[in-house]
């Protein structure tokens, strides 16, 4: 095989293209000249073929893009000047060139050119598309559509916004859009009072409660050392239910999820080590004043109680009775507590969360 190798190397284009040539050089090598000559003509007549379909491939993707620009629908949408920012807006409207159409938006044209002005504040800029995100822009939407649609359907969560403001006026998530407005989204305010505004997201009154993801279950598990009533779940429409039913926070990484209409309140969680993620829930609820420490059970969220160390006798080992005094019971799960060595390494967390918070 080195030797056919060599002899192709040698008589290259000449022994396909001059079929006359003497076939001593090929002998030489102890090669027939069919053994290169037929295979080359084949791979020649492939790289042909393959370069014909590349051509009416480019061709056709042409005619086709010519097509597309040509089409009428282009023509209806709207080119009137971009408008100011609202009064109000923290920052000015940023102008930016004609932008170009999602397939849905060009359905909504379709139907009805409405053209609406979008800006998203604080962490809302997470679920945008990065061109969208910290500036104004247009977006168009179909006729009609509420502004709680509108903002779902760039990305956002409704559980995630706390005020929605319509040309200055605060609106309600069922406000329907009209041609020209300028909406302005806001996450929920930390250190502006905003109680005398109509604000988007339900008041909770008494303690909070979450419904946790599965995926999230060690979370869950740091927020019951905390003191919080957090239970999980491991289907969407159980997560949802007990949403609507308990008046629970959903805590999830699934953005679809919070979009259903039964939750209404709830966070997207942006980070992935657990620690982080108790920080960033605390924070974002103003929590850390609330912390109950080791009053809950972290298997089943059940609050445990204190009891007599002679009714423990039988459920833990002589050592352990020795060497403490108190102990506390889970109603739920018959789980004994004591202040064994992971008392403080859990202290230490709270203490650093607390820190932080």
């Amino acid at each position: 095989m080195g030797d056919a190798k060599r002899a192709c190397d040698l008589v290259g284009r000449d022994t396909i293209g001059h079929q006359g040539r003497d076939p001593a050089v090929l002998r030489d090598f102890g090669v027939d000249r069919a053994e290169v000559y037929e295979p080359a003509k084949r791979i020649i007549a492939y790289v042909a073929e393959v370069d014909a379909v590349r051509h009416r491939s480019s061709v056709a993707c042409g005619r086709l893009r010519a097509a597309r620009e040509s089409h009428p629908i282009n023509s209806m949408i709207p080119t009137r000047p971009r408008p100011r920012a609202a009064a109000g807006d923290e920052l000015l409207l940023q102008e930016s060139s004609s932008r170009a159409l999602t397939p849905t938006d060009r359905t909504a044209v379709r139907v009805n050119p409405t053209e609406v002005s979008f800006r998203f504040y604080a962490q809302l800029n997470d679920f945008l598309r990065v061109p969208y995100r910290g500036r104004r822009f247009m977006h168009a939407v179909a006729a009609r559509s509420s502004v709680k649609d509108a903002f779902e359907s760039l990305g956002v969560p409704h559980p995630e916004v706390d005020l929605v403001l319509v040309n200055r006026a605060a609106e309600g998530f069922s406000y329907r859009l009209q041609h020209g407005d300028d909406v302005s989204v806001y996450p929920a305010f930390r250190t502006i009072d905003i109680s005398e505004i109509r604000r988007t997201a339900p008041d909770v009154s008494g303690a909070i409660r979450f419904a946790v993801d599965v995926h999230l279950n060690k979370l869950a598990s740091l927020l019951r050392l905390c003191g919080f009533d957090a239970l999980v779940y491991h289907d969407d429409e159980d997560i949802a239910d007990a949403a609507a039913r308990d008046a629970r926070v959903v805590l999830t990484r699934d953005v679809a999820l919070l979009k259903r209409a039964a939750v209404q309140r709830g966070r997207w969680v942006r980070h992935t080590d657990p620690e982080e993620q108790l920080v960033e829930v605390l924070e974002s609820f103003a929590l850390v004043d609330q912390m109950n420490p080791f009053s809950r059970c972290l298997r089943c969220n059940t609050p445990i109680v204190s009891v007599a160390a002679a009714t423990v006798v039988a459920h833990v080992p002589s050592r352990i009775r020795a060497a403490f005094r108190e102990f506390w019971r889970c109603p739920g799960c018959d789980r004994i507590f004591w202040r064994g060595s992971h008392y403080g390494q859990l202290s230490s967390l709270i203490e650093r969360v607390r820190r932080r918070g």
